[in-house]
């Protein structure tokens, strides 16, 4: 059951009693994603800040209350994937996108790959035995978290993305003052803020 004071939403949770508009309490993506869910087509599992969450946000800032909604809903994702943020084995990466009871396609930016690291990397490399692959999923994640995260300047990024590696990638954004952080969840409880 979701209520317009709670903060973090899994895709697959009961709406039954949800108070008038969902798009309303989960915005126009997080509503579109449930109701997939509930009909059962191919969605992977994930959670949606309420629109509550981000008037909280902006109201009063971050708040251990929104922190501790993030970190439970990732471990129930860590559980129903089986995939771990960080994890050498099997990692689990994330995507957070804003949205809006109302949005227009193309506005919403996305940080695609988050909780990408060299460690992660090297088993992603070892899942898909493609190191090549794997190395071009995370210098892309790097130049994505710079631009929507950290605002790197176009300028700063087309330098970046002339990097031969993702440690020349993350050593070029760095020397900019554009450090992108290695640990997965202060990536995604940036991307999220």
């Amino acid at each position: 059951m979701v209520s317009r004071n709670q903060l973090a939403y899994a895709f697959d949770s009961d709406r039954t009693d949800l108070e008038g508009d969902p798009a309303d309490v989960l915005g126009g993506k997080g509503q579109s994603l449930a109701v997939m869910t509930a009909a059962g087509l191919p969605v992977p599992p994930g959670f949606t800040l309420t629109t509550a969450a981000c008037r909280t946000f902006l109201a009063r800032g971050w708040s251990d209350e929104l922190e501790r909604s993030i970190r439970e809903q990732l471990a129930r994702l860590e559980q129903t994937t089986g995939k771990q943020l960080g994890s050498s084995t099997a990692p689990l990466l994330v995507s957070v996108r804003s949205g809006a009871a109302v949005s227009m396609p193309g506005m919403m930016d996305t940080v695609l790959n988050a909780g990408m690291n060299a460690d992660v990397e090297r088993a992603l490399a070892d899942l898909c035995g493609d190191p090549v692959f794997a190395a071009d999923t995370h210098r892309r994640a790097l130049l994505g978290y710079a631009e929507i995260v950290l605002g790197a300047p176009r300028e700063v990024l087309a330098n970046a993305a002339g990097g031969a590696d993702p440690a020349e990638v993350a050593a070029i954004l760095s020397f900019d003052g554009f450090d992108v952080p290695n640990d997965p969840l202060t990536q995604i409880e940036r991307a999220v803020r």
